[in-house]
């Protein structure tokens, strides 16, 4: 007997370590808030990276446009040699005179003239600056697509800034809810350990059916896959939690559950209004129409003729036949007459593409509001799930008071009480889990309203 005691006592301080060891943080483990969850997020993660790199080439695109309103400084030279020397030879009376009457008795030239090169290679050197006119029409509209381009680029850095930071704080939500669950868990394996040794000491007694154990193993073995499932789904929240915070995979992470107070909510025309004025799809979108307007405008500057003035220099040195240094400034004008339609069809096609803005405009602004009047239902049915979950919490608190003190007294068995503290822990992480889904309610209403992301309090 006494041997079975000590053996029975060192079982229990060996649960007791293992206890400790279990629920003890991880070595190495880093503590992580929500707010330093989302700072992460948008400063390391490669969405952003990537989006803030679309600007920049849009802002690239943006000047190379502006330079086109500049003149151009072209140079042109060719330098060659000549497999054939020239040797022209001008007759002797080969040239007409002007006026014949009288007739001029001498012939021009009075002598044959050869004309020979004197090397029989050359150097041709062209310096021209052009100054485009009507096109300056043509590159104020490139300019102002371009612009546009920019602003799209920024409103799309904002969507997607949204977008990461509703995704961190709804893996945050699901890594801190399963952390309750995990809890409920472990008390309904303990509930079942504690069944079973009561039908162990039943059966001995000869009240108890074997049948009875089979099942209660079988129950205990389900509580342990709750609790294996619940694990698993800790693990894949924290690699995603750690991809989007551009954080190592592996990283050991400890989550700080104390959370600021959420945003006050708002009426569905306040959402609304909000969201017509800063809704980043909505502003994509109606960047979009205009960019297309703008398309449709460049597409008729096409047919107007395109005028450069120009000054050009031109430095030869040949055959000496003609001077060597010339200079000329003037206007060059050209024109496509006719183009087989070409013009024609590309207007047509910008008419087309503004047509499909303006429709895709219409079909994101009614997406929007229908978004946001299902947050608001949503954010309804969250209220009164918190409401309900407050008071089963309150409940069930009760109830193991009631059935802390009939374990007191002896009246009831011990798994009355563990029953009970498994069903306050279910009802406490059925009501965190509904203030989260609230809180996450109110995240997205934010999104899409397009406010500034900042909480009260930070």
């Amino acid at each position: 007997m006494y041997k079975r005691l000590i053996k029975i006592k060192n079982l229990l301080l060996l649960l007791v370590l293992c206890a400790g060891l279990s629920s003890a943080p991880a070595m190495g483990a880093e503590t992580l808030t929500l707010d330093q969850a989302i700072t992460l997020a948008l400063t390391k993660n490669s969405g952003v990276e990537i989006t803030k790199a679309r600007i920049e080439e849009k802002e690239q695109k943006l000047k190379e446009m502006r330079s086109h309103y500049w003149p151009r400084l072209v140079a042109l030279g060719t330098g060659a040699r000549m497999t054939n020397p020239i040797d022209y030879q001008l007759g002797q009376g080969s040239i007409a005179p002007p006026m014949q009457n009288p007739p001029i008795p001498i012939p021009l030239p009075p002598n044959d003239i050869s004309i020979r090169g004197d090397e029989t290679s050359f150097v041709n050197v062209t310096a021209m600056v052009v100054q485009p006119v009507t096109q300056l029409l043509k590159i104020n509209s490139g300019v102002d697509i371009a612009s546009t381009d920019v602003k799209i680029a920024g409103e799309e850095l904002d969507r997607v800034r949204g977008d990461i930071r509703y995704a961190v704080e709804k893996v945050y939500y699901g890594i801190l809810i399963a952390g309750r669950q995990k809890k409920e868990a472990e008390l309904r394996i303990e509930l079942e350990e504690a069944r079973l040794s009561d039908a162990k000491n039943a059966l001995e007694s000869g009240v108890a059916l074997p049948l009875e154990i089979s099942g209660l193993k079988a129950s205990l073995l389900d509580r342990k896959k709750e609790r294996l499932d619940i694990e698993n789904q800790v693990i894949n929240l924290t690699y995603m939690l750690n991809d989007l915070t551009g954080r190592p995979l592996e990283t050991e992470t400890l989550l700080d559950d104390t959370l600021n107070v959420p945003d006050k909510a708002q009426t569905l025309a306040q959402y609304d209004e909000s969201a017509l004025a800063a809704n980043h799809e909505l502003a994509i979108a109606d960047l979009t129409l205009k960019k297309a307007t703008l398309a449709v405008d460049a597409a008729k500057k096409e047919f107007l003729p395109d005028m450069n003035l120009f000054a050009l220099y031109n430095y030869g040195h040949d055959f000496n036949v003609v001077n060597n240094h010339i200079g000329a400034v003037g206007v060059s004008l050209s024109w496509t007459i006719f183009d087989f339609g070409q013009k024609n069809s590309v207007l047509g096609q910008r008419q087309a593409l503004h047509h499909q803005a303006q429709r895709n405009y219409q079909r994101v602004k009614n997406e929007v509001q229908r978004e946001i009047k299902k947050e608001v239902t949503n954010l309804r049915y969250s209220d009164q799930l918190v409401s309900l979950a407050s008071q089963a919490v309150a409940f069930r608190k009760n109830a193991l008071k009631l059935a802390s003190d009939l374990d007191d007294t002896g009246l009831r068995l011990n798994t009355a009480k563990i029953e009970a503290e498994a069903e306050l822990a279910k009802a406490e992480a059925d009501l965190f889990a509904a203030q989260l889904s609230r809180r996450l309610v109110l995240v997205n209403l934010t999104k899409l309203t397009g406010r500034p992301y900042v909480r009260e309090g930070v």
